[in-house]
């Protein structure tokens, strides 16, 4: 573990590429970036160690619009309820104060790893560690389900309230992933897949043991870890340590996160347990 560990995870979060270099015909929103620099070092105290990885991240951007002067948020986490049936809920509503545009940014972070197996080839060949979720899914309910939402009457009686114009708002997907692909294969460029999303590889338990058993040091973050980057991490363990960890978790069918500790680099991979 590390000291003030949240803080970074916030700087792993915001240093996290954008999954697509640009629109797509099949998910047609710009991007909205987190590149400003900030005014101050935020207090992350508030947040609970128990928090997941995707609420995490919302609090995180919520973090990165507070501390920019450029953005003040409108509205943020807003559920649209309907015959007490939840239809779904709204991110962000944000006013770019420099321009007085709102924004409706709806937060994706995501890992995902390339299968060559699967068909058909490309987009929907990203999926997740565990291969329970997958990219076309999430592309999916973000374009049908979340973006839509801001026509609901609800949302637009709520937003007129507050002197917004709903047909004004402009949507925008922050939509960053860690995307890591077959270990030693010779992929290297997928279509409009931004290349700097790629942070590392996947293998099985016999390519672990094969591959990796000289390493200088094994760590094995928690999910809400995941987020921070390996190069930050200072306490390492052994092989031997970290072996039971793992196998415990392949047992349960939970691809754990690995980092390894190099001569000159660290290393990022999953450990899959259904290949």
């Amino acid at each position: 573990m590390i000291l003030d560990s949240n803080w970074q995870q916030f700087q792993g979060f915001l240093k996290t590429p954008s999954l697509f270099l640009e629109k797509r015909k099949d998910f047609p929103f710009s991007h909205f970036s987190t590149d400003l620099l900030l005014s101050n070092k935020s207090d992350f105290s508030c947040i609970p160690d128990n928090l997941m990885l995707g609420k995490r991240a919302e609090r995180f951007l919520k973090f990165y619009l507070n501390s920019s002067n450029k953005y003040r948020i409108a509205l943020e986490n807003f559920q649209l309820i309907e015959n007490k049936k939840t239809l779904g809920e709204i991110d962000f509503i944000v006013e770019d104060k420099n321009t007085n545009q709102h924004l409706h940014i709806e937060l994706s972070y995501k890992f995902y790893l390339f299968d060559p197996q699967l068909k058909p080839k490309g987009i929907s060949q990203w999926i997740g560690p565990n291969k329970n979720d997958s990219l076309v899914q999430k592309m999916e309910k973000l374009k049908n389900k979340q973006f839509p939402l801001l026509q609901h009457t609800a949302l637009t009686k709520t937003l007129q309230g507050k002197g917004i114009q709903v047909k004004k708002i402009k949507p925008r997907a922050c939509f960053k992933a860690q995307l890591f692909v077959p270990f030693e294969s010779s992929f290297q460029g997928f279509e409009n897949i931004n290349p700097a999303a790629i942070r590392g590889y996947y293998c099985t338990w016999q390519e672990f043991l094969e591959n990796h058993h000289t390493a200088e040091g094994y760590f094995v973050p928690n999910k809400k870890e995941w987020l921070r980057a390996p190069e930050t991490q200072t306490e390492w363990h052994s092989l031997e340590a970290v072996i039971p960890e793992i196998r415990t978790l392949i047992s349960q069918k939970k691809s754990p996160l690995v980092w390894i500790k190099l001569r000159e680099e660290t290393q990022s991979f999953f450990i899959v347990w259904w290949k």
